[in-house]
């Protein structure tokens, strides 16, 4: 009930992110291109608009190819889904599809932690993450990271209960949900990281163990493997033939991922190769094959625990030194940003446009986590890493998750990689870090209520459960309630159906500068109308507009002007707009860099639309 409540009031509040300003609305464009024309290409130098001066056609997120063709930026799987949806009901289930991934996405999540976790902690993690301000901010756009999350926690389900059966089968499913988070976002590539590291660990260890036994692994982790390459490789071939400009932007991760995989793959081989020779040296006799056989000697076992408690004394101190120390002692920088100069300016800060403010990543998880949560959530991670540790065979089950939680987390937490503003840079820690903390969260809580009980009376501990379990969920809604009507250019869909009944199925379009328009809206109205668009550079005058204007009604097609100022537009027409519209966009969550949002500003969107073409006779 609580995943179909928000995901109903997510659709009320659903954004129509058409302007590709950001992620999403590539995302929507690109879906609703594929919807259109079923392809992801698009061949923008049409009829007069072929190698015509002072025009061009690249804008943000989209590109072109070496072949003249624009393509859209990331990966594809998510307009895929939206396409699907869009084929279905229309426009307006496209835009409200993304709210339909998000509540599956928790249903995974929750799916997961249940095998973690005792239900009602999986039930407070599900609800913590539910109405966090990030997660809500992703549920009610275009965002990929909830499709991720969907993957992510499904593919982690199947392979922990392809782990408990020993069933090949459902470790293939795992295998390709977990590479079909490869097919959505770039995160995937370094997931097969920690991926390939637990199937060497899942091989070694069953060379400790009885014949058939081991052909179980090792049927399972074959699997597995097969199913994660084949989605993985769909992934490559996406990259390859649909976004070189975005291959070529990833190419040093990429590079990095695939020397790291290399690395992994030869490492983890020998340890399988390692771990079978001393088998071999000393093989488990066929009478002593249950669990007696494979207690280690006391010694080693007091050797385990003592690395176990290491191992959870280093994560207290790497957290807390992420947490405190490093904003003390650190300050990110990076290339000049005009964005982050003008949120600096914004916020009556010393404008620097270099600083990435990353240095306090983890205190931004606890702007909207709170720092209990952060708290329990290091703990959980502590008592994970002493029980890997300490006796490995009795929780492998959760090194997968805790494998690509750490991978993800640090890389994220060390240099998101993205313009710092909020809530925007939170984005990248929605597919596991914020998921992950919560769960973690609630098995530091569970061991702490545990020990409660076994300390003091039954009802101390149910006290002490609902006490942490409704600070989890409560501090997480506080942050929310100030801005829980925000959304993303609410109303958008409506104004450019304007736009597109005012240009005609025969008309072509050529955007002019203006308010950052003629970034943003080519490719809304080539996807939206399916006409011909152009973009005008400052050189494109009224003289060019009239030889373009005849040179398309020879073709058949009435040039439109579109542009964000009305006289400017009325200038290079010669006519005054049939069209004047402005949209108000008054819910959009504000932009900051040293706080949590805790306001909603309006940022109205202004658009003419003149008709160009040349007067009859």
């Amino acid at each position: 009930m609580l995943v179909v409540g928000l995901t109903v009031w997510h659709a009320f509040e659903a954004s129509q992110h058409l302007l590709t300003d950001r992620d999403p609305g590539v995302h929507v464009t690109t879906a609703r291109w594929l919807a259109r024309e079923a392809t992801l290409l698009v061949e923008p130098g049409v009829g007069p608009f072929a190698e015509r001066p002072g025009l061009v056609f690249e804008e943000q997120g989209w590109n072109l190819n070496d072949d003249g063709r624009l393509e859209p930026q990331f990966l594809h799987l998510l307009p895929v889904v939206l396409a699907a949806a869009q084929r279905v009901g229309g426009d307006r289930l496209l835009l409200v599809a993304p709210t339909a991934v998000a509540g599956i996405a928790l249903l995974a999540f929750s799916a997961f932690a249940r095998r973690v976790v005792r239900p009602w902690w999986a039930l407070t993690a599900t609800a913590a993450l539910a109405v966090s301000l990030p997660w809500v901010h992703v549920s009610r756009d275009a965002f990929s990271e909830p499709l991720v999350v969907l993957l992510l926690f499904a593919g982690l389900t199947a392979l922990w209960d392809a782990a408990t059966t020993g069933s090949w089968r459902r470790a293939g499913v795992a295998g390709l949900l977990l590479g079909g988070v490869a097919m959505a976002r770039v995160e995937g590539f370094v997931a097969l990281l920690p991926l390939v590291g637990w199937s060497a660990v899942a091989l070694a260890g069953a060379q400790r163990k009885g014949a058939a036994q081991r052909r179980t692994s090792t049927r399972l982790v074959a699997a597995f493997l097969c199913g994660l390459a084949a989605t993985v490789g769909l992934a490559v071939a996406d990259l390859a033939r649909f976004a070189t400009w975005y291959l070529d932007d990833l190419r040093g991760l990429l590079t990095a991922v695939g020397a790291g995989l290399a690395a992994v793959a030869l490492a983890g081989a020998g340890f399988v190769v390692a771990s079978a020779l001393r088998r071999r040296r000393a093989p488990v006799a066929p009478h002593a094959a249950g669990p007696a056989a494979a207690e280690a000697p006391p010694a080693q076992t007091r050797a385990r625990r003592a690395l176990g408690w290491a191992a959870a004394g280093g994560v207290v101190a790497v957290a807390g030194a992420a947490w405190v120390v490093r904003p003390l002692v650190s300050t990110v920088t990076g290339a000049p940003s005009g964005a982050i100069a003008a949120l600096e300016g914004q916020e009556g800060l010393v404008v620097e446009g270099v600083r990435r403010y990353s240095e306090h990543s983890v205190q931004w998880l606890g702007w909207y986590l709170g720092p209990l949560a952060l708290l329990l959530g290091f703990a959980g991670l502590a008592i994970v890493a002493r029980r890997l540790v300490a006796d490995p065979d009795r929780d492998l089950r959760l090194l997968p998750f805790i494998a690509v939680f750490g991978t993800i987390s640090a890389l994220y937490l060390w240099r998101p990689s993205i313009v710092p503003d909020q809530v925007w840079a939170m984005r990248r820690y929605t597919v596991v870090t914020i998921p992950g903390l919560l769960l973690l969260a609630g098995l530091a809580g569970q061991a702490l209520v545990d020990r409660v009980r076994a300390t003091a009376q039954a009802a101390a501990g149910a006290v002490a459960g609902l006490a942490v379990a409704s600070a989890l969920v409560v501090f997480p809604i506080t942050t929310l309630v100030p801005v829980a009507g925000a959304t993303t250019q609410e109303g958008l869909l409506g104004k450019v159906e304007d736009v597109c009944a005012a240009v005609g199925e025969d008309g072509a379009v050529v955007v002019v500068a203006g308010q950052a328009l003629e970034l943003t809206f080519g490719q809304t109205i080539r996807s939206f109308c399916g006409v011909p668009v152009a973009i005008a550079e400052p050189s494109f005058g009224a003289a060019d507009v009239a030889e373009l204007a005849v040179a398309w009604a020879e073709g058949g097609r009435d040039l439109h002007l579109v542009g964000a100022d009305a006289a400017q537009v009325e200038a290079l027409a010669g006519r005054p707009p049939e069209l004047v519209s402005v949209l108000a966009n008054d819910d959009q969550l504000e932009a900051t860099l040293t706080r949590r949002p805790d306001k909603l500003v309006a940022r109205p969107l202004a658009f003419a639309v003149a008709d160009a073409s040349p007067a009859p006779g």
